[in-house]
């Protein structure tokens, strides 16, 4: 597969400087985990310009009171992938989460997002991503990372289950079957 850029792809923290490029050309508009009442009255795509806003607040807000929070990947200056994760308080979404599973520990570190574009894919790009968040979590020393990976699509928001597992992530429970959608648990022990 060829792929659409000629340089390789650097992974850059989320800060206000690339913020809104961040959440425009990635999944980074979603609001599933941050505002689900707000993310289920808004199924209109494009996405509303509102969503940025919303984002941007969320983003501040948890930059604020906890630090980073996300990596975008840049291929020719242009965003190849972004990937979002903070503590599970800062993700309302997470406490309406019911699969039938375990969940993480409260105030442990969630990967909520790991996105790389179809053209981009089976580059490296979601790899790399995901290094960068273990890497971050691991010098801050905050202990274990988590991920809801669903099952049955290539398009997961969260990336799929064998690039968690490749990462060095573990599988530790699988969810039983929502309205066709099944999901795993994965963690990562920085420690």
């Amino acid at each position: 597969m060829q792929m659409p850029h000629s340089s390789v792809p650097e992974c850059v923290r989320i800060d206000g400087s690339n913020l809104r490029q961040a959440v425009e050309a990635t999944c980074g508009h979603c609001l599933y985990w941050e505002e689900p009442e707000f993310f289920a009255t808004l199924e209109a795509k494009p996405f509303p310009p509102v969503w940025v806003d919303h984002k941007r607040a969320w983003f501040e807000k948890t930059w604020a009171e906890w630090g980073a929070c996300g990596f975008l990947a840049l291929s020719d200056g242009k965003p190849a992938g972004y990937v979002q994760y903070a503590p599970t308080q800062r993700f309302p979404g997470f406490y309406r989460y019911d699969y039938g599973m375990e969940k993480p520990p409260d105030a442990e570190v969630m990967v909520t997002c790991l996105h790389v574009p179809v053209p981009f894919r089976a580059s490296g790009i979601g790899t790399r991503l995901l290094r960068a968040v273990v890497d971050d979590i691991r010098a801050r020393s905050l202990g274990r990372l988590w991920a809801y990976v669903r099952l049955d699509s290539a398009n997961n928001p969260a990336g799929p289950l064998d690039l968690y597992l490749a990462g060095g992530f573990v599988e530790v429970a699988r969810s039983k079957e929502v309205a066709g959608a099944s999901f795993a648990l994965v963690k990562y022990d920085a420690g």
